[in-house]
């Protein structure tokens, strides 16, 4: 402790602490606004460039998909033999017809975005036609199809298919004999709505993104197309100069900001190229207006600052007493806790945003090859059902349902990773309207099951609408599965006030949960029954935990075995209280004719 007459230096004290205030206020701005704003815009360019990866690793995969389908399809050996009796003159062109067109039905009726499949000779003779007619247009004539194949140098071409209709794509498939030598083409073409569809699940228009495709045509230019939420739309330039595809390259050109590289490294994909461009208002206003918010806060504490040492030190008289090292001490102290505790969160903020982009990743690259083996399971049950002995039987259906219920576990894992993201903005929101959305929902199923729905007062709160209807429909479901068995079920829904949180339950008379079952109730893919007959992945109440924690609030279970099961969930209390109104049905069951 250190004291100082404060007579002699109390003006030179005064204007010492005004000069380094100003001082450290103009350090601060110089020594750490730019910075942070150079910063930030890299930020913002380098979230661009993620998405464009993200982006091209979509498109990757999508062309994979349509790559090995298009050489499965030209790979069928029975098929492809009969196409070489025909070379070789040991079959007509009748019989090659009949015995080719129902096994190519097949394979056209395996993928939901095969639209249509046509079959030509070597010598360009059309063996068949099949799917939709509309889509073949006159660029798929022989005469136009045999000189692209002829002069392909790999097994399969992808390229763009339009006219006046919606742009698709088409993949020539070349069909080789056991020699190498080419004895037929395979043309299929697929619908392309599904690439602007992956492309668009980002709602990259409400950012303000506009994002565009080059694909590379046979006569080796590329066609600009414009990802539209459903389409891609055909161009015949682009908006402003396409930077070079050869390497990742940044630009600003006309007031926009571009992100442009080539789709992937491989010599087959050099072709495509995706740019995705953004105006700089819109990539860098909201920086722009908040470094200024600051620099303007800033200045107002400075003057502020000014004004109270001002205020403080011209009064003093005596001695001043400072306490230096205690102070510096713990201020030390608390800095690294601070930086501590920021690098935690960074870790813990990154290790969540990691396990939902692996789990959306996951789920999302499943559905393709599962629906294929799902497709091809079932075809292999029905055309060779008769074939198989008893068991055989019984092994292929259990083949099949295991695949079907892989299928809605992942459809369900894919719903679980999306909990969170941005869907609706969250806004004032009767729960009453919420419930009736999802008997609305579930109309057809109460009304089979005769269940008796009522509900009591429930506030309007802030919520998201969508996803409060999926938590009531959830519960309302399981309630109607898991109800009791010799008579319809019994549904109450109320809510009341607690504190500083509204109190929400969803009563029901049904058979009721063990207790050592219960503590498993909100995990992943648990299922609570044994009974076989109820349908279900074991994700609904887990969805409705993730719905309710992001609302910030939290769920519990009560539940006896045959009386039923109650499941309660608060929500914070920040609008209004629910109007009274008495009790009633809200989910009212159509009347018997």
């Amino acid at each position: 402790m250190t004291s100082l007459p404060i007579e002699a230096v109390q003006r030179r004290v005064l204007l010492f602490a005004l000069l380094s205030l100003l001082l450290t206020g103009l350090l601060v701005s110089v020594a750490g606004f730019w910075p942070l704003a150079s910063a930030l815009q890299d930020n913002a360019r380098q979230s661009l460039h993620h998405l464009h990866t993200l982006h091209s690793a979509s498109i990757r995969h999508y062309k994979d998909s349509l790559h090995d389908l298009s050489r499965q399809v030209s790979s069928r050996s029975a098929i492809r033999q009969a196409l070489l009796d025909h070379q070789q003159g040991r079959s007509s062109l009748a019989e090659l017809r009949a015995f080719t067109t129902p096994r190519l039905q097949d394979a056209l009726s395996s993928s939901s975005s095969l639209l249509a499949l046509v079959r030509l000779t070597a010598q360009g003779d059309v063996i068949s036609t099949l799917g939709d007619t509309p889509t073949i247009s006159a660029n798929l004539a022989p005469a136009h199809i045999l000189p692209i194949g002829q002069a392909m140098t790999q097994t399969t071409l992808l390229m763009p298919l339009y006219g006046n209709g919606p742009m698709n794509f088409l993949s020539i498939s070349r069909i080789l004999a056991p020699t190498g030598d080419v004895i037929g083409y395979d043309l299929l073409v697929f619908d392309s709505r599904p690439l602007a569809a992956l492309l668009h699940q980002d709602d990259a228009s409400t950012l303000g993104l506009s994002m565009y495709l080059a694909i590379p045509a046979h006569d080796g230019g590329q066609r600009w197309f414009r990802v539209d939420q459903h389409l891609l739309q055909p161009l015949d330039s682009l908006p402003f100069p396409a930077p070079s595809p050869s390497v990742w390259a940044e630009s600003a050109l006309e007031q926009q900001t571009l992100a442009s590289g080539p789709v992937a490294p491989r010599l087959d994909d050099q072709g495509w190229q995706m740019v995705i461009a953004a105006d700089n208002h819109i990539l860098y206003g909201d920086l722009t207006q908040s470094l200024t918010r600051v620099a303007l806060a800033m200045v107002a504490i400075l003057l502020v600052g000014g004004v109270l040492l001002v205020l403080l030190l011209r009064p003093l008289h005596g001695h001043l007493v400072i306490h230096t090292r205690d102070l510096e001490d713990k201020v030390q102290s608390l800095e690294a806790l601070k930086h501590e505790l920021e690098q935690e969160r960074g870790r813990l903020h990154a290790s969540n945003q990691d396990l939902e982009q692996f789990a959306y990743a996951a789920s999302h690259d499943l559905q393709q090859p599962l629906r294929m083996i799902a497709g091809f399971l079932d075809l292999l049950r029905r055309r060779y059902r008769a074939l198989l002995p008893t068991d055989g039987q019984e092994f292929v259906d259990f083949a099949v349902d295991g695949a079907t219920r892989m299928q809605h576990m992942i459809a369900d894992l894919l719903e679980y990773s999306r909990v969170g993201r941005l869907e609706q903005a969250m806004r004032p929101t009767s729960l009453r309207d919420s419930v009736q959305a999802a008997c609305d929902n579930l109309s057809l199923r109460i009304a089979e099951s005769r269940a008796d729905i009522t509900v009591q007062d429930l506030p309007t709160v802030v919520v998201e609408n969508s996803q409060m209807v999926r938590v009531f429909q959830n519960l309302i479901d399981n309630a109607i599965k898991y109800g009791p068995v010799d008579k319809p079920a019994k549904i109450t829904i109320s809510g009341h006030h607690e504190q500083d949180h509204w109190v929400i339950s969803v009563a029901d008379n049904g058979i009721g949960i063990e207790p050592a079952m219960q503590k498993n109730a909100f995990r992943l893919f648990q299922r609570l029954h044994t009974n076989s007959s109820a349908e279900g992945t074991g994700m609904g109440l887990a969805m409705c935990a993730k719905i309710i924690t992001h609302h910030g609030g939290t769920i519990r279970l009560d539940s006896t075995p045959d009386v039923g099961t109650t499941i309660s969930f608060t929500l914070p209390d920040n609008t209004m209280p629910p109007e009274p109104t008495p009790s009633l049905s809200a989910c009212k069951r159509p009347q018997s004719s």
